[in-house]
Formats: structure tokens, sequence, C-alpha cells
């Protein structure tokens, strides 16, 4: 043990370093089908992305749209369009900044954990260690669209700046960043309001300490009930959210209890109970915990009601996972005097937080080398199709095999301006696609594209309704036997699996 204490900013070092090794094969991967169409799409617009192409998309989004959409997110939108302005058409550089983002994240988690569980390096390191090696970090820095890229490090701040507070830092800067970044969080993605809840608590104590930057945290609260509002008004119009499940009051109780219910929920219960029961076994409450927990147990529910309880190990559990860490291992920490006065509890420990980061390792790679393998077959698809349309100028047929194919196909469009590809384009609806699950998001899909085969896209000139033709080209993203769509055909692979 006395090795560990020596050696733990060594060892936690080592740990993060080895998390973002997971990552840098993403750096050989390529554009992929799904949300980078918009990055392609906003830098085929302009002969050059300036600031003012900057200012004309920002204005074209949802970001100055509020009241019309169910979902609002103005500091994702402005964060992704100056990645476009910064980044170009360069997705090596979009890789790195990913990279990057994942590196300030583990940086603030490590400042988190030295602070939290002070000269005690075990604890760091089981922290540290379980966390960097969630399954969830993949789908937030393999792909270049999701709003949770943006919000992880502005998160970890926060945590690590919280803390700060909770010690008794009071300077200026930190109060004023606390509040930028929290005001951000909620712009970034709009169900991440539970941040208010750490304004709350600065605006109770610097009222307290008649500290006038009190009255700064009224703008993450006047911000978060923008949002809010934002979205909830489009949401009781519309009925429905964007997955097409029912908003009824009666439905999103039905999530909500069914939220209660479930393993993960059960877990931050016990977790929180045994807490509390510490607490009043020894009179001293800590306040950080019981902050994060709380909030662990709101972010938690408040998925459920927006996913439907169904998120699993994806980016959608992202920042709940990270508060069940740290509960688990400050329950842990408070049980230190039992387990560093063994050796054996000790070796059994270390011997988990090895199995556990080994295993977690080795998933994230699997996932960034897949994220490699499907942005690759999909960049020679386009090439493929590129070189075979340029010879051949008959229309395209792109098969629909599943609901789920609605937006690849939409983004293909985008994809076959940006290559030249312009033969005209027409889909099919496969009848595999209507056995599809008759989910309403499923069903509203099929809807969609039923209109499409029948009537083409009305503002693109070279989307036309479907007819048997005589001569086509076929592609669909399947290994399974060509549908014959016209008299002749050719078939050509298009892949992006």
């Amino acid at each position: 043990m006395t090795l560990i204490k020596q050696h733990s900013s060594k060892i936690l070092f080592s740990i993060c370093i080895f998390s973002l090794l997971t990552f840098l094969v993403n750096l050989t991967a390529h554009w992929g089908i799904i949300d980078d169409h918009e990055i392609i799409k906003a830098l085929d617009s302009y002969e050059a992305f300036d600031f003012s192409a900057f200012i004309k998309e920002m204005k074209g989004s949802e970001a100055f749209k509020p009241f019309h959409s169910v979902r609002y997110r103005p500091v994702y939108y402005a964060l992704r369009y100056l990645e476009v302005y910064l980044w170009g058409g360069n997705a090596l550089l979009w890789y790195m900044a990913r990279i990057i983002f994942f590196a300030i994240s583990c940086l603030f988690l490590t400042k988190l954990s030295k602070l939290l569980f002070l000269k005690d390096g075990l604890f760091q390191i089981f922290f540290i260690s379980i966390i960097t090696s969630a399954k969830f970090w993949p789908d937030l820095f393999s792909r270049l669209g999701p709003a949770e890229t943006y919000a992880s490090p502005i998160l970890c701040f926060l945590l690590y700046a919280t803390v700060h507070f909770f010690r008794g830092e009071r300077s200026p800067g930190l109060i004023i960043l606390i509040t930028i970044f929290s005001t951000m969080a909620v712009g970034i993605k709009e169900n991440f309001w539970f941040t208010v809840f750490i304004n709350f608590y600065l605006a109770i104590q610097l009222f307290r300490e008649k500290d006038k930057l009190c009255w700064l945290q009224f703008i993450p609260f006047m911000f978060t009930a923008f949002v809010s509002l934002a979205v909830i008004i489009p949401l009781l119009e519309r009925g429905t959210d964007i997955y097409m499940n029912s908003v009824s009051a009666f439905e999103r109780l039905f999530f909500f209890l069914r939220g209660f219910s479930s393993k993960t929920f059960l877990a931050y219960s016990t977790l929180l109970f045994v807490m509390l029961l510490k607490w009043k076994r020894e009179k001293r409450l800590n306040k950080e915990t019981l902050l994060f927990s709380s909030i662990g147990m709101l972010m938690y529910l408040i998925q459920t009601l927006y996913y439907a309880n169904n998120f699993g190990w994806t980016r959608y559990a992202f920042p709940a996972y990270l508060f069940t860490a740290l509960i688990l291992t400050y329950l842990l920490y408070s049980l230190r005097i039992y387990i560093l006065s063994s050796s054996k509890l000790c070796g059994v420990l270390l011997a988990l937080v090895f199995c556990f980061y080994s295993y977690g390792i080795v998933n994230n790679l699997k996932y960034c080398l897949k994220n490699v393998r499907e942005t690759s077959n999909f960049n020679h698809s386009l090439n493929n199709l590129k070189e075979v349309t340029a010879k051949n100028k008959s229309p395209i047929v792109f098969i629909i095999r599943h609901a789920y194919d609605y937006e690849p196909f939409l983004s293909s469009l985008i994809f076959f301006s940006h290559y030249d590809i312009e033969n005209d384009f027409m889909i099919y609806i496969s009848d595999e696609a209507y056995q599809t699950n008759n989910k309403p998001l499923f069903i509203q899909l099929l809807k969609s594209l039923g209109s499409l085969q029948r009537y083409g896209l009305k503002d693109n000139n070279a989307s036309i309704p479907y007819t048997y033709t005589d001569e086509c080209i076929a592609i669909n993203n399947s290994k399974k036997s060509p549908l014959h769509v016209c008299k002749e055909q050719l078939d050509v692979e298009y892949t992006w699996q």
C-alpha cells in the first residue's frame, strides 16, 4: 500500500493514458453516415465556411427557432458550427478534437478524485479505473454528432469546481466559471437542466455569506426556464416526443414509475440509504456526496423520462453512471479503515479494479475498431458508386429494408452531392421493412418513406418517384440476396456497417 501511495499520481496518469490510447485508432476513421452529413451539408453550402457562413447556419438552425421543435440546443449548434469553421472537411481533425475532449474530461476527473479522496491512492485508482473504462465513452467520442461530446468536459469541470466550492473556495473566477459552464450544459442538451441544482446551492451559500455574486446565479435559472419552455410547449402541442412516444401525463408517469423499479435506481437508492445510515451513526454529513447522489438519482429519472427507460450503456448513460461511480467510491472510501488494515481486502479490490478496467478498455477498443471499419466501408462504397455512376447514368434505387434506413437514405443524398454523384435516385420499400416492429417511431418513418417512394423529395430535383424502369443501379445495406427493382439492374455494394 505504501508503494501505491507513493506512485498514485503515476498510476492515475497511466490509467488515463491507456484509456486515451483506445481512441487513437479513430484517427484513421472517415465520415460516418449518421450525423456527419450535417457537417458535409454545411461545408458544401459555401465556397468557404467563414464567420458569415457560421452566422447564417446558426440562424437556420433550431438555435434561432425556439418553441418550434421538441428539442432545443442553441449552445450545441454554436459549438458544432464553430468546429465546422475550425476543422472544415478534415475528418482527422474532428476525431483529434474528440480525443482532446476526452483528455480534458480525464484531467478534471483525476483532479476530482484527488480532491475527494485526498491521499488515499487506492480509492483514487478505483474511481478513475471504473470511470475512464466505462462502456459509454466510445459512443461519445467515436462519433462526431452527439451533444454529450461537448457536455463531457464541461460537466467534469463542474463537478471538480463544485467540490472546490464546498471546500471553501470563493474566488470570483471559480463562481463565474461554474455559472457559465452550467448555463452552457443546459444549452448543449435540454435534459441537462439538473445542473441548475448546483447553481441553487451556490446561490444559497453566497446569499448567506452576503456575496453579491449570488445574483449571478439568476442567469442559469432564467436560461434553464427558457430552454425548458422552448421544449415543453412544442411537446404539449405535438403530443409526442422526438421518438414518437406519447407525452401524456399517464405515459410519462408510467415511465417514471418503471424507472423506480429498475436495477440502476435500486442501486442508487441502496447507496444513498447506506450513506444516510452512516451519517446517522457518525453524526457527520458529507454535503458534496449528498448533493451528487441526489443529482445522480434525479439524472437517472430524467433520462428514464426522456429515453423511455432504455438507454443501457450508450451515451445516454452519461452522466448518470458518473454519479454512480462517485457514490460507490465514496462508500468504499468511508470504509477505508477496514479495507486498508487488511492486505487481503486491498488485494481483492486491486484485482477487481484490474479486471474491470481491462474488460472496459478491450470493449472500448473493439467499439473504436468497429467505427473505423464501418466508416471505411462507407467511404469505399461512396468512391465505388462514384466510379460506377461516372459511366452509368441510370437512376439509383435505394432499397429500404428497415424503418431505420430513413436517416441513412437522407444522409446519402448529401454525400452523393458531395461526391459528385449526379444520377437521379428513387427509393423502393421492401416487404421486409413493413414487418418492422410496430413502434410509433417506425410507423411514422415508414409513412414518410412511403411518401418519398410515391412522390420523391420535393426540394431535390434528382429525387424522382419510384417506377419499374428498364435499367437502374440498385443499392442497399444488406448482405441478403438483392431484390429486383427494375428490368436490368446493376447491384452495387453500398454499406455503412
